[in-house]
């Protein structure tokens, strides 16, 4: 296996350096390579080897995404940006009228009713065009199977956004104003709402990075696994005493869920995106 296609499988960045790349290496070779001899020794470790591939993988992801640290960048922020660089490389499709975006996610979110709140699952599914036309299919608070003609619904039109970081810092304090206990928990919290929004292109994607990695006090959770159980690397950011939890898919820089977690490390609330992606109808499922 030629082990510089599979670290650019995982992660699609280039190493910063030689001694980087000879780590990865020596890692892949480590871990991947199997008994030559033997077929029943072979046989024997088929499992363990097929699961430590997978947690390589993984490994050289989160290891080859951020980059050295200088000064006093800390690690989330050096992650921060490794992730926008990764983001910055991916492919993107436009939305072109008559098209979808589509949007299939699963979340845990608190429902209040006179006799008090109670967390309660969600399962949403959505389509939603440029015109604000549509469809939406939800299950739990708020079930609806309903169909929108032009402005039914809400399209968070991204496109005109600007691409520079401080021009788009200042547009989402903003956006922001006085709605979250601080402004910047507030900015954290809707950079992770423009991520999540996957019609973004990749230069807006690269920016918003670069917005969350100039926050003050973000921290970095490191490996992690969202709701549906797929493996991700974590940033959190504190306010008002709860975390909450951005996870990326290391090797594209796409958001893979979130959560909210009280001081005691309780999950009070979660969201996990399950698959997104641009359709011709509001029937069609990808």
């Amino acid at each position: 296996m030629d082990e510089l296609r599979v670290i650019e499988r995982a992660a699609p960045v280039r190493p910063v350096d030689d001694e980087v790349l000879d780590r990865a290496r020596a890692r892949l070779r480590h871990e991947f390579v199997a008994p030559r001899s033997g077929t029943a020794r072979r046989r024997m470790f088929t499992r363990r080897v097929v699961a430590l591939q997978a947690a390589a993988v993984l490994a050289l992801a989160l290891a080859l995404v951020a980059p050295a640290i200088t000064g006093e960048e800390s690690e989330a922020a050096a992650t921060l940006r490794g992730l926008g660089q990764v983001a910055e490389r991916q492919p993107f499709t436009p939305i072109e009228p008559g098209q979808y975006l589509y949007t299939e996610s699963r979340a845990l979110v608190q429902s209040c009713t006179v006799d008090g709140c109670h967390l309660e699952r969600v399962n949403r599914r959505s389509w939603i065009g440029p015109d604000g036309s549509g469809r939406l299919v939800q299950d739990g608070p708020g079930a609806m199977s309903e169909r929108f003609g032009p402005g039914g619904l809400h399209f968070e039109d991204l496109m005109d956004l600007p691409t520079d970081p401080v021009a788009l810092k200042a547009y989402i304090e903003e956006r922001a104003g006085d709605s979250g206990p601080s402004l910047e928990g507030e900015t954290f919290v809707i950079v992770g709402d423009l991520l999540r929004e996957t019609h973004g292109t990749p230069a807006l994607r690269a920016a918003l990075f670069e917005v969350a990695a100039g926050l003050p006090d973000s921290v970095l959770i490191g490996e992690t696994t969202d709701h549906l159980g797929r493996p991700g690397i974590g940033v959190g950011y504190e306010d008002d005493g709860n975390l909450e939890v951005l996870i990326f898919d290391p090797a594209t820089g796409s958001v893979l869920g979130e959560r909210t977690e009280t001081p005691e490390g309780e999950v009070v609330g979660w969201r996990v995106v399950v698959r997104s992606a641009v359709v011709d109808s509001v029937a069609d499922i990808r």
